[in-house]
Parts: structure tokens; sequence; C-alpha cells
């Protein structure tokens, strides 16, 4: 008769925990992400007055209203969405700068979570958009995202960034070292609902020709197909979040220094703006 001494036992329930651990996440996980990122193929992007704002994301568009204007910009609509599978209600402020030829979208997002209550996330997206198709971005995001790169655009993330004047600054040097002659343009930001729709059209046409989703007609929907769950699963899980993480904030650093900003820990102590655009924070429970 086998007998197990505590050790051997303890070992036994460590291994078995641990690939009970793994294949939840590596395995279940992604059948579970196909079930639960299906989107509509028609979103309803709803117009809305500052003033309307959730509470928890005001301050950020407020500050954003003064900071933009300051550098130059134009709102040109405000914007609200909801996922009622999820409850996460989406707002966005889009605006151009007619001189740069460039556009800014401010984003919160408030997710709910019972557990966590409710998590808002904040931050402002320069983008200047070229003739042939591409573009250049500079984005105060700290998500790494989990959709395949697009090769037609060149972006930067500085997490933690807040004042917009500084982030600016650096997405002007980086069009006026890397735009090589493309001509920039406004024609794709008419208004901010047809913006936000083909924005999400093109999104998800680019993902089916990627092979991450595809298109349901009967349900008109976009579904992950099998490997684009697993691949979205696996760009939140360690190894591969970190590296991704590291090789983008890698080249952020290195465009920095390129552009005379001094790197990243340089770039955020110049900050003179205690704006709250950039920010995450969890408030107590959910709305």
């Amino acid at each position: 008769m086998l007998v197990l001494d505590g050790l051997t036992v303890g070992l036994i329930i460590l291994l078995v925990i641990g690939a009970y651990l793994i294949g939840a996440m590596y395995i279940y996980a992604p059948f579970k992400i196909r079930r639960q990122q299906a989107k509509d193929v028609k979103v309803d992007y709803v117009p809305i007055e500052l003033p309307e704002l959730a509470p928890e994301v005001a301050q950020a568009f407020f500050d954003a209203t003064r900071g933009l204007a300051a550098c130059g910009f134009r709102a040109i609509g405000h914007l609200t969405h909801c996922t009622h599978k999820t409850a996460q209600e989406s707002y966005v402020s889009i605006w151009v700068n007619p001189s740069g030829v460039e556009h800014a979208q401010v984003i919160g997002v408030c997710t709910p979570s019972e557990l966590q209550g409710l998590r808002v996330v904040t931050l402002v997206t320069f983008r200047t958009e070229f003739t042939d198709g591409s573009s250049i971005v500079t984005t105060s995001s700290s998500s790494t995202g989990v959709f395949p790169r697009d090769p037609k655009i060149s972006a930067i993330r500085c997490p933690g960034i807040r004042d917009f004047a500084l982030l600016y600054r650096f997405h002007r040097a980086r069009v006026e070292r890397d735009r090589a002659g493309r001509t920039a343009t406004l024609d794709r930001v008419k208004d901010a609902r047809t913006r936000m729709e083909n924005e999400w059209t093109e999104t998800y046409h680019r993902l089916i020709g990627a092979g991450y989703y595809s298109l349901d007609l009967t349900r008109q929907q976009y579904v992950p197909t099998l490997k684009g769950a697993f691949l979205m699963t696996y760009r939140l899980l360690p190894p591969f979040k970190q590296i991704q993480r590291f090789q983008r904030d890698r080249a952020a650093e290195r465009t920095l220094r390129e552009l005379g900003f001094g790197g990243m820990d340089a770039f955020r102590n110049a900050q003179s703006l205690p704006a709250a655009v950039g920010a995450a924070s969890t408030v107590a429970s959910p709305r």
C-alpha cells in the first residue's frame, strides 16, 4: 500500500491547483472570451452634451475642454454608447484642429464589477491621418490591447501623461519627423457620430481579414473565431502581456529620446497640468 508523507501530498495538491489554474486561464478562458466578445455590427452612438456626462468621467472631459481648446482644437461632438451585455458605458469627445490638420479623441469608459466596484478609465488620443490611409497616433492609454497591430498606424502610448499640451507637442514632433511627404487630411472627421461608426466598422473588417473575427449575418454580429479568441486571451496573460508592454514601452522611450523629450521618466516629470484624463480609478461600488 502506497503511503504518502505530508510533503508529497502538499506537492501533489500544488500541482493539481497549478494545472487547474493553467487550464482555466489558457484553455477555458478563450472559449469564454469567444462567447462574451461578440459585437453588434451596428453600434448605437448617442449624441450627448457635456453637462449630461456621468459624474465619474465629467471632470476628465471638462479638463479636456480647457486643455484641447488651449492647443487650438474645437469640439465637433460628444457621444455615449452603452454595452448592455456588460452594462459598460463609454463616452467619447471628438475634437479637430484645422490648422494642424489633426484630431483628438477624449475617451471615458465606466465598467461595473461586483467585486471591484466601478472601474473608470479615461484617456486622450491625438491622431494625424494622411490621404494614403496611414496615420500617426499618440495616446495616453495604458492598455497594450488585444488586437493585432494595424500596419497603417504608427502608434506610441505614453501611460500616465495627463498634460494635454505636452502630449500634443510630442505628437507634433512625431508628425514633423515621420510624415515623409504625406498629406494630412481631416476628410474622415466631418461629424462625430459618422466618424465613430466608420471607425467601428473598419476595425472589425480588419479583424475579419486577420482571422480574429467572422461576420454572423443572421445575428448581425462580429463573432470571435477560435483563433481570435485564443490570441486575444493570450495577449492578456503572462508572458505575452509583459512582452507586449515591454516592446511598446521601449518604443515610446526610444522615440521620446530621439525627439529631445528625454525618455519617459523625464516626460512624466515635465507635466505641468494635473488634469484627470489619462487616469484609471475605482469607485467604491457600481452604479
